[in-house]
């Protein structure tokens, strides 16, 4: 079986958690995809988390009331979902 390709959906206040859980994961052999290390500068950062989404078996949702008040977040989440 190969490697899964994770997804990590967060709100930018959960930056810090989001990182220390995309490095872990990784560590554990993951594919992580995490916009902080996966959109280049000056690259189109929407369609870079498309991208991200569509090559996604899994998607980690980070919850917390900033997650939960962010319309990038939910925009996300429906992406996948669909």
């Amino acid at each position: 079986m190969g490697k899964q390709n994770v997804f990590i959906s967060y709100s930018h206040a959960d930056r810090n958690m989001a990182v220390q859980i995309a490095s872990l994961l990784s560590k554990e052999g993951l594919n992580i995809w995490i916009d902080v290390e996966d959109i280049p500068p000056g690259e189109n950062w929407r369609n870079a988390i498309e991208d991200g989404l569509k090559t996604a078996e899994v998607m980690l949702l980070l919850v917390s009331p900033e997650s939960m008040a962010s319309a990038e977040v939910q925009g996300e989440w429906n992406y996948f979902l669909d």
